[in-house]
């Protein structure tokens, strides 16, 4: 942090996963609810005022980080964390659920448990296998879905779009070994992404990965990164 800071940059920390002294895996019960949020904000507490946007857990329908994916589950935790903000760091900036894929059930349950309430923005990781200017119209449809659960601001001079809570895109990437994809398709798709949040009015764009995360040629999470696993760039290893 004290890095960064010179530079006008903030953090965007992620809040996630369980803790063996509250159960094995994702935080399910209520004791290991309570206890998540407590870390939480102390965190939130350590950290204030410094810019921080805090994200409730990371891809919670992905079976992967919440095993298995529970929708009711997920919302208790968000709203326990949220209230536990509300009461301790009102200031400091909360969103979630940053769900994989554009997941419209498992958004609307969340929202429908009262998540809203207490995030300042809704993040989600589209991981469009196709053109990334097809996210228009998800955009489009989790807006309405938000609007359903939360009222935008109205009034005169009030853009809709400004009025209610922000879409962050938290995580996107194409993974150079997918099918029909390449480095240099990958490095197109980089720019048309970028440029497609923007045209749709999304203030935070993270594109994954930043390195690739091996060097195996079939694995595809080892080539979503902008630079090989060695941190050469492309033009160093003679593309």
């Amino acid at each position: 942090m004290k890095t960064i800071e010179p530079f006008g940059l903030h953090a965007l920390f992620i809040l996630d996963y369980g803790n063996p002294l509250y159960g094995e895996g994702a935080p399910r019960t209520e004791e290991a609810r309570t206890a998540f949020a407590r870390w939480a904000v102390a965190a939130a507490r350590h950290f204030a005022n410094r810019g921080v946007i805090w994200e409730v857990y990371n891809e919670p329908n992905n079976a992967m980080f919440w095993q298995p994916p529970n929708a009711g589950e997920y919302g208790a935790l968000a709203v326990t964390v949220g209230r536990a903000f509300h009461e301790a760091v009102p200031d400091e900036k909360l969103m979630g659920p940053a769900v994989g894929e554009m997941d419209f059930a498992f958004l609307d349950s969340c929202f429908k448990a009262g998540a809203l309430d207490s995030w300042f923005a809704v993040s989600v990781h589209p991981y469009l296998r196709r053109d990334p200017e097809n996210v228009a119209t998800e955009y489009a449809r989790l807006r309405e879905l938000i609007s359903r659960y939360r009222a935008p601001a109205t009034g005169e001079g009030v853009n809709p779009i400004e009025g209610q809570l922000p879409i962050i895109s938290g995580e996107w990437g194409y993974s150079s070994v997918w099918r029909g994809m390449n480095e240099e398709k990958q490095a197109i798709m980089l720019a048309r992404q970028f440029l497609t949040n923007a045209a749709n009015g999304i203030p935070v764009s993270i594109w994954y990965d930043w390195r690739d995360d091996g060097r195996d040629p079939k694995e595809a999470e080892h080539h979503f990164g902008l630079v090989r696993n060695e941190y050469r760039n492309r033009a160093d290893a003679g593309l």
